[in-house]
């Protein structure tokens, strides 16, 4: 072979590692995966996004006499599975690739939905197996390895890209004081983040039934959610994730005390607020979930990075599982045929989100008593 083949051989090769080192850490592949995985996870967490309007569909058709507390279980036992099947569905990933898991969680999603459209249902338990348990293992493996497969593109920009990376769960994260206040100021977060989702459209259903507002209220929130999740991984580059995560989350709380709850004095004169508040929860409450597992990455050793995200996230699962229907259980009978009182299910949410706000600020003070800086 002679100099110039070696030359143009080598020249090949530089332009094959640049095109690769390109694809990883940026380029026109590693953002169609971002795309592609936001289309994926867009089919996937977005139906659990979205059980508020199954909420108030079981409650007022199939299954009236089973309480609001009870049927929400339906939705949270949606967020357990993803969360707990987050570490065997990134095993899968890394022994299988994500070609089958993706082919399995979208036949089992259209089979799942299928299967419920098609059953008479008549008992809690049929949607409880079909949509909490089947969709919600379809779930699983289809919205995990879409967050895993997009750090495969990037290394510099990994935790803003993916946000999380679980296969192993590693407790060991909890020796760290800051990972483990962070960890309960979640927690409690938790267990009303989700509430606004799966009762705002019940909300309105039972206390103005005549307003046109019913069905636009969870699409504005989830509309919002999406543009939170997009700006709040942008400006937490500038300000740093916590710093962003806890003021955002205390804001969340008092839209709840501030916005909602007064709507409970004239509910079907305040369209107005009620769209305000949808927006700017929707919006909060995005940037919270996008940002938070950044904040547990910042903290966490690199190498270390799939088992603590993972156990920090097996925790928070117990929160999304109880919260909704604790708050459920706060509605109140007015009295009167059909009225309902939501103040107890309001405030629950709000004072939830307040406390888990300041318990992560507290985090954020551990780290670093000058709250000026960023982090």
């Amino acid at each position: 072979m002679t100099e110039k083949d070696l030359g143009t051989d080598t020249d090949a090769s530089s332009l094959e590692l640049d095109v690769e080192k390109q694809d990883q850490e940026g380029g026109v592949r590693a953002w169609s995966t971002v795309l592609g995985s936001s289309l994926i996870y867009f089919s996937t967490f977005g139906i659990i996004n979205s059980f508020g309007f199954f909420q108030e569909l079981y409650h007022s058709t199939y299954l009236p006499n089973t309480s609001p507390s009870t049927i929400s279980f339906i939705g949270t036992i949606q967020i357990l599975l993803m969360n707990l099947l987050a570490a065997p569905a990134g095993s899968l990933f890394d022994c299988y690739g994500f070609k089958w898991l993706y082919i399995a969680s979208g036949i089992g999603t259209i089979g799942a939905l299928l299967l419920l459209s098609l059953t008479p249902l008549t008992t809690l338990w049929q949607p409880l197996l079909i949509q909490g348990v089947l969709l919600g293992l379809a779930i699983a493996f289809g919205a995990q390895p879409a967050l895993v497969i997009v750090g495969q593109h990037f290394f510099r920009r990994r935790a803003l890209a993916m946000g999380i990376i679980k296969r192993l769960v590693d407790f060991n994260g909890f020796r760290d004081l800051r990972y483990t206040v962070l960890a309960v100021g979640a927690f409690i977060t938790m267990l009303g983040m989700f509430v606004p989702y799966y009762y705002i459209t019940t909300y309105i259903t039972h206390t103005a039934p005549r307003s046109s507002l019913k069905p636009a209220l969870l699409p504005t929130m989830n509309a919002a959610s999406i543009l939170g999740r997009i700006l709040g991984g942008l400006t937490a580059d500038l300000t740093g994730p916590t710093n962003l995560t806890y003021p955002l989350t205390l804001l969340s709380g008092l839209q709840c005390l501030t916005l909602w709850l007064p709507s409970t004095l004239a509910p079907s004169s305040t369209g107005g607020i009620l769209i305000t508040f949808s927006s700017l929860y929707g919006f909060c409450s995005g940037v919270f979930v996008a940002v938070l597992p950044v904040c547990v990455a910042q903290i966490t050793p690199e190498e270390k990075m799939g088992g603590r995200v993972g156990a920090f996230y097996s925790f928070l699962s117990v929160a999304q599982l109880v919260g909704s229907p604790i708050a459920g259980g706060l509605i109140s009978d007015g009295g009167q045929e059909g009225e309902k009182g939501y103040e107890g299910l309001i405030g629950f949410a709000g004072s939830t989100l307040l406390a888990g706000g300041f318990v992560i600020m507290g985090s954020r003070w551990l780290h670093d008593r000058n709250m000026r800086k960023k982090f």
